[in-house]
């Protein structure tokens, strides 16, 4: 019965023709892509591990040492004095390696000791094994003697290479027993103490004392 408002109305425009053609899509398109959270989660979750490292992570063995390293130093330059040494300097020079060490390392006096004194110094501080010091002060004591023994030969290019090679090796079997006593010293300090058993319930408490006596009945 009613015609619609369109042909009801011919020079009326359309309301298509207005407006436009709607878009296909309305839905806006998301900042980040779906891969794009993904390689922000990966990122924050490598950061979190690197962070937990850090401040995790075990700073008890520092690998060099400066006296180690100064040690080392003084050994390339006495290496000089193997092939040639006219002056017989060499030995003192290995004791002097020797005694600077033990005395920065170790926290004892050894640079101006006897042997015999040095000795126990190293066994009263407690530091090395008692072997390996025995072994280092034997080693001070050959070199010794080749510089203040009266009497005694110098010693030749093989007799210095060979000093030479056992300071060199005496000096790292040293700088391995530092590391292996700092870090017990470290892992004994963060060791958690044991602690006691709590006591029972009668643990501590005072025994009853006794019942009292009976009065006594003097007899008349």
């Amino acid at each position: 019965m009613f015609l619609p408002l369109a042909q009801a109305l011919p020079g009326l425009p359309r309301l298509r023709d207005i407006a436009g053609p709607l878009p296909v899509n309305t839905v806006p398109e998301p900042a980040i892509s779906p891969s794009g959270w993904v390689l922000i989660a990966v990122g924050l979750l490598t950061l979190a591990a690197l962070l937990t490292w850090f401040f995790t992570r075990d700073t008890s063995r520092p690998s060099q040492p400066e006296a180690l390293l100064k040690a080392r130093a003084s050994l390339r330059e006495a290496a000089r004095l193997v092939p040639e040494d006219p002056s017989n300097e060499l030995p003192s020079l290995l004791t002097r390696v020797i005694r600077s060490y033990l005395s920065e390392t170790f926290g004892v006096t050894a640079v101006s000791i006897t042997t015999d004194r040095l000795l126990s110094c190293l066994e009263s501080a407690d530091r090395l094994p008692s072997p390996l010091a025995a072994k280092a002060v034997a080693h001070i004591e050959e070199c010794d003697r080749f510089k203040y023994l009266p009497g005694a030969p110098r010693p030749d290019s093989s007799e210095r290479s060979r000093l030479h090679s056992a300071t060199r090796d005496l000096l790292e079997e040293l700088a391995l027993a530092n590391v292996d006593t700092r870090h017990h010293h470290h892992m004994a300090r963060n060791q958690p103490a044991t602690s006691l058993p709590s006591p029972g319930p009668a643990t501590g408490v005072p025994p009853p004392l006794p019942p009292p006596l009976p009065p006594t009945t003097s007899s008349k």
